[in-house]
């Protein structure tokens, strides 16, 4: 994700990689897991993967 929130001056380019997905059932009763990754290189490397897969 690369954006920018309400109320930054910057923008951010962050990673969220894990198990979870967008569901209810996720949401609310599976035991899921997701890490927000805070790094230029890793960001890179998903933006990289991603356009390849386009």
């Amino acid at each position: 994700m690369h954006a920018r929130y309400a109320g930054s001056a910057t923008m951010k380019s962050l990673v969220f990689t894990g198990s979870h997905n967008l569901t209810t059932t996720s949401l609310r009763s599976n035991d899921e897991a997701i890490v927000r990754v805070d790094d230029a290189a890793t960001f890179a490397a998903y933006a990289a993967n991603f356009a390849a897969l386009k």
